[in-house]
């Protein structure tokens, strides 16, 4: 109701609270039921339902996410996608894996280091995210680019970013 109200056309979801490792078969079709029924409710009003692609839930790596849209089996149900592996490639085939279902992207630029994560600008990752951009462009169907995750936090950073992803955009 919320969302109507709104005028919003999609609404953001988590599949569950758990991470995959940590899912029996139960709770994972609990949560895909549940998931079923608001992809139900929400076509009914006319909007889009997208789960995250993220950790601490049952689409945390590709292979469950996968599983989980599939679970669900609801055309109304799609998913956001980000990297989540160390390597473009990886990424890619990650991806590729999740185009059925595909809705729109988060998008930034970090490495992985036993100490934690650094954020480095979108710009250092043109390479990859050139690829990635095109990958998602084959569903013919259009997908947003959120920008998250800027160096710093900064305002700065967030703007430099998104300019350069404008830039790939329109190129």
């Amino acid at each position: 109701e919320t969302a109507q109200e709104l005028g919003a056309p999609l609404v953001r979801v988590w599949a569950g609270a758990k991470g995959s490792a940590d899912a029996d078969a139960e709770y994972r079709e609990r949560i895909a039921q549940e998931s079923r029924r608001i992809a139900g409710d929400a076509a009914h009003a006319g909007i889009a339902v997208t789960c995250e692609f993220h950790g601490g839930a049952l689409t945390d790596t590709t292979e469950s996410a996968e599983r989980f849209c599939s679970e669900v089996a609801h055309d109304n149900m799609k998913s956001y996608w980000q990297p989540n592996a160390p390597d473009t490639d990886s990424n890619i085939r990650g991806l590729e894996a999740m185009l059925p279902w595909l809705s729109n992207i988060h998008a930034f630029n970090w490495v992985w280091h036993e100490s934690g994560i650094e954020r480095l600008p979108m710009a250092d990752a043109a390479d990859a995210w050139k690829r990635y951009l095109e990958v998602a462009a084959s569903t013919g169907r259009e997908h947003f680019v959120l920008v998250e995750y800027v160096k710093g936090d900064a305002p700065e950073a967030f703007l430099e970013d998104a300019a350069a992803l404008k830039s790939w955009i329109a190129g």
